[in-house]
């Protein structure tokens, strides 16, 4: 292959500043120089040695034509000239390395009558002196002619070229086109399009082949006759290293269908727009590929400097990728499918995943093309290779206006100006932190400051400490600027102790560095909020005690953040969560449960999980085998609960009404008859029954004698005890882990001694301990009959409600909680007497008990 370069220059050279400063000028200032450039046009190209008329490059340019571009080393000086006599030879530059370049046209614009010359120098500016500067510019693309012989003219009806680049255009090459096409240097495509005397078109790949920059070649496209079939032939001049291309134009190729490109989710022609990073899931372009003589080329060609710069292809045949670029190439969000594994005749080619992978370019090159041509096993190509565009639109993201940020405030509202969609998914903030990273802050709320605005009201987490912050907002690879948020530090603050925090009141202070703390509290305006600080509004249930704010009303077990305003400024926000309104479980005893011990002996328990009996204690010595006379150890005065549900009691059946079975004792006392005991509650559908009782496996049913006694066989007088805490190792362990500090507790109770007027009585004791066992509150109250004066009011309401007030001693926080009911807190009824108990009857050998003072407890209910 011989290739001759024509030496010589056009005269269009332009020389500037040859008269300048020498190194003698002294009027230059310190630290800088001139420069002088010299430009040339130089449009001599290499060419066949047969076409010594196309040696130059087809052009009526001048020097004066080339743009003059200087840029600094550092980039901290870049400017450009339209034509070399524009250059500013009297300007002084700083001293230091500087590139020069000359250029006209462009290396990503191809076609007819379109040269893309360029030259480039690097040049160093020295202290008070002329810099000379010589600079030529060439033709830096490649020209490519298509030619066509006399056989194939006189034979063909049409035909035309189409000219391919690696990342270029579709160039067409029309069948009386005679000038050369200027292309980007490199892997270059000819595909023909021709007709036969037939009337049979076809699309055929002609000629692939590299090219190189100031290069022209000449392609000829030629044709034989061959057993009947005209064959197509592609020569080359001697400037490329290549065979003759023969094609038969068999009628088999000429009948076989073309590949098709279909498009799906887009329309060629129409480009596609949205704001970069905000595709959304209905935009998925696809090219669905069809080749009936199967899959030989795919070529997609992509024109994205954006994806480019990110390891993207500008042109890539998808039957011969390699295995790092296909990674690459998922890795932006490319998929495919029957073309990187078993391709045949079918391919998908999805670029849905693509699209939040471009991104915009300040330079301006945001028209975004992709094309894709496909040839089949017989060379024949789609009728038109398909393109699908996207155009980029700039993301605004700014952060402004941020409100006032108090020291140790964690709220930060600020305004975020942004035109893509769904702030809430697409954008995080991130704050600059101490070890010189950025992390992301918890989003409060994001919503447009007016209907279908672009500018949103941010409310966002930060740190609450007394550091300054910086604030940024990201979506996808997109940044906005940095915020600079300066805390502030108000003249007075509010403040709130969790121990003065109560379940629907707590007490705040205000101090503050000018004013006393009551002159402050006296026009201080508070604020709360329930939702976090979203939202503020002013609370009026309060009054003022010397620097202190006392807030009633509250809503127990709720967080509440207050601030306080005055004279139009507003403190850092405080938060304080009052205390649950606890109530104690099963406080109307409603729920219970019995376990059978032996024959008619019950151990009863009452269910939530709080309360405890000494029952354990007093059926402790249960056995079986009563009924017999003599084996006695299952009946009730043996052993039997001291606490039992008031509409029931522990003998052996329980009959269709709920209530356990009737039982007559010895006394003629009724047991479980459920309709004497149908009143025997206050609410709900049952109370406690608090009992003295008398148990132990020596214990017999003697019953009466005549005097004021009764016989010794009743051993263990026990008052019955209802308490909050357990049982444990016949021992009971006062106390609920309680964390709430009610104002007060009430109940009903009703008192029935065994004998009117008997002296005995029950009690109550209420007390409330802090986490160090210390009390906080305890009260302790007698249960008796009502007196004569309130008895007919006791008898109408059976029940007397009781109220046990909570008076602190402290303001710590409650962590126990100690409720204690007995039957009798006399111990003289303890003795063995008449007026005290009730014994069963004579050899009574079933539910017969000894039972004495009766305490009817309901509706415990704790008050706040």
């Amino acid at each position: 292959m011989n290739k001759t370069l024509i030496k010589g220059m056009l005269p269009a050279v332009v020389a500037l500043g040859l008269t300048g400063c020498s190194a003698e000028d002294s009027s230059l200032g310190s630290n800088t120089g001139s420069i002088a450039p010299e430009v040339a046009l130089d449009t001599e190209v290499a060419a066949s040695a047969r076409s010594a008329r196309s040696a130059r490059s087809e052009t009526e340019l001048t020097a004066e034509d080339l743009v003059l571009a200087l840029t600094s080393s550092d980039e901290s000086y870049s400017n450009s000239w339209n034509g070399v006599s524009a250059f500013p030879i009297d300007e002084k530059f700083k001293t230091g390395g500087y590139t020069m370049t000359a250029s006209y046209g462009s290396l990503e614009n191809e076609g007819f009558d379109k040269p893309y010359y360029f030259g480039s120098t690097d040049l160093t500016v020295t202290e008070n002196n002329t810099t000379r500067v010589s600079l030529t510019a060439q033709l830096a693309n490649s020209m490519v002619s298509v030619e066509y012989s006399d056989n194939f003219k006189s034979y063909m009806q049409a035909w035309s070229a189409e000219l391919h680049t690696e990342g270029g255009e579709y160039i067409y090459y029309a069948q009386d086109e005679t000038r050369p096409a200027y292309l980007r240097p490199g892997a270059t495509t000819i595909n023909v399009e021709l007709t036969k005397p037939t009337g049979q078109s076809a699309k055929l790949l002609a000629a692939n082949f590299a090219t190189e920059p100031r290069h022209h070649y000449h392609v000829t496209v030629d044709l034989k006759q061959s057993a009947g079939d005209a064959v197509l032939i592609v020569k080359f001049d001697d400037t490329v290293d290549m065979e003759d291309i023969e094609i038969e134009l068999s009628d088999e190729l000429m009948n076989a269908p073309a590949p098709t490109v279909d498009a799906r989710g887009f329309t060629p022609g129409s480009p596609l727009t949205f704001v970069a990073g905000q595709a959304t899931a209905d935009m998925a372009p696809k090219f669905a590929i069809m080749a009936r003589g199967g899959l030989a080329r795919v070529t997609l060609t992509t024109q994205s400097k954006s994806l480019v710069q990110q390891g993207w292809p500008e042109s890539v045949d998808l039957m011969a990728t390699p295995e790092n670029l296909q990674s690459r190439m998922r890795a932006l969000g490319f998929d495919c499918l029957g073309l990187w594994k078993n391709p045949d005749k079918m391919a998908v080619i999805d670029l849905s995943g693509v699209l939040n992978n471009i991104t915009y370019l300040e330079s301006g090159a945001n028209e975004n093309m992709f094309t894709v041509e496909v040839v089949d096993r017989f060379n024949k190509v789609c009728e038109q290779p398909v393109s699908f565009t996207v155009n980029i639109e700039k993301l605004e993201l700014t952060l402004s206006n941020p409100e006032t940020l108090m020291v140790e405030d964690d709220e930060l509202v600020l305004t975020l100006t942004y035109n893509g969609a769904e702030p809430e998914k697409n954008i995080k903030f991130q704050y600059y932190n101490q070890r010189g990273t950025w992390t992301d802050l918890s989003v409060k709320s994001i919503a447009p400051a007016t209907r279908g605005s672009e500018t949103y009201r941010v409310v966002l987490t930060v740190p609450a400490n007394d550091q300054d912050l910086q604030i940024r907002a990201v979506s996808g690879s997109n940044e906005s600027a940095t915020l600079e948020v300066t805390r502030t530090e108000p003249p007075f603050k509010i403040a709130c102790d969790e121990n003065d925090v109560f379940a629907n009141r707590a007490l705040l202070s205000v101090t503050g560095d000018n004013e006393s703390p009551a002159e402050l509290a006296a026009k201080a305006k508070l604020l709360l909020s329930t939702d976090g600080g979203a939202s503020y509004s002013e609370y009026t249930s309060l009054t003022t005690n010397g620097g202190n704010l006392s807030l009633s009303n509250l809503n127990d077990n709720t967080e509440y953040t207050a601030r306080i305003e005055i004279d139009g400024m507003q403190s850092r926000p405080i938060k304080f969560t009052t205390e649950e309104a606890l109530q104690i479980p099963n406080g109307g005893f409603d729920d219970w449960s019995a376990e059978q011990k032996g024959d008619y002996q019950y151990l009863w328990s009452l269910g939530g999980g709080a309360w405890g009996t000494n029952n354990a204690l007093t059926t402790s010595q249960s056995g079986s085998g009563s009924g017999n006379g003599t084996n006695t150890k299952g009946c009730a005065y043996k052993a039997t609960s001291a606490t039992i549900p008031a509409n029931g009691r522990s003998t052996k059946t329980m009959d269709s009404g709920g209530f356990w079975g009737t039982n007559k004792s010895g006394d003629g006392h009724t047991t479980g008859d459920a309709n004497l005991h149908s009143d025997r509650q206050h609410g709900g559908t049952n109370a406690a029954l608090i009992r003295s009782v008398r148990w132990g496996s020596g214990n017999s049913a003697s019953g009466k004698t005549s005097g004021q006694h009764f016989g010794t066989t009743a051993d263990n007088p026990t008052p019955g005890q209802l308490f909050l805490g357990t049982f444990l190792n016949n021992e009971p362990v006062y106390g609920y882990n309680f964390k709430s500090r009610p104002a007060s507790l009430s109940f009903y109770y009703r008192y029935e001694p065994v004998s009117a007027g008997n002296g005995d009585y029950g009690s109550v004791e209420l007390t409330l301990y802090d986490a160090a066992g210390n009390v906080l509150s305890t009260t302790t109250r007698q249960l008796a009959e009502p007196a004569q004066a309130e008895q007919a009011q006791a008898e109408q309401a059976q029940y007397t409600k009781v109220v046990l007030p909570f008076e602190y001693t402290s303001t710590e926080k409650a962590a126990r909680l100690s409720l204690i009911f007995k039957s009798s807190a006399n111990s003289d009824a303890m003795a063995k007497e008449t007026s005290f108990w009730r014994c069963p009857g004579v050899k009574n050998v079933s539910g017969g008990e000894y039972s004495g003072s009766e305490l009817y407890i309901d509706d415990v209910t704790l008050n706040y």
